[in-house]
């Protein structure tokens, strides 16, 4: 469903697909391939796997506490590879901005 929202909302470009808390590499391009294949198969348009994130617990940990992971563990595998897509995802370090009630 999410697929296909974003192919109606952007004149049919797939968006890419990134795996989140997988336990290896070759598991998130099994999840990849399985979403790829239903999207061929049901929309007609085979979205690109771009990466995966890792399982990380220290993601969990700085949740529970309301912490940075940058500034918490900033060498952890979930913000390594965060880290390492950003260059595939549009460049520069991430940026957050608040929207909302948050800004």
């Amino acid at each position: 469903a999410f697929v296909k929202l974003v192919l109606k909302r952007t004149g049919g470009r797939a968006p890419g697909l990134l795996v989140n808390m997988a336990a290896n590499a070759p598991e998130a391009k099994r999840t990849a391939e399985a979403l790829t294949n239903s999207a061929r198969n049901f929309l007609k348009v085979a979205p690109p796997y771009l990466g995966f994130i890792p399982t990380d617990m220290r993601v969990v940990e700085c949740l529970r506490r309301q912490s940075s992971l940058w500034q918490s563990y900033p060498h952890c595998p979930a913000l390594t590879a965060i880290t390492g897509l950003t260059s595939l995802l549009g460049g520069g370090p991430p940026r957050i901005r608040a929207n909302g009630s948050l800004r």
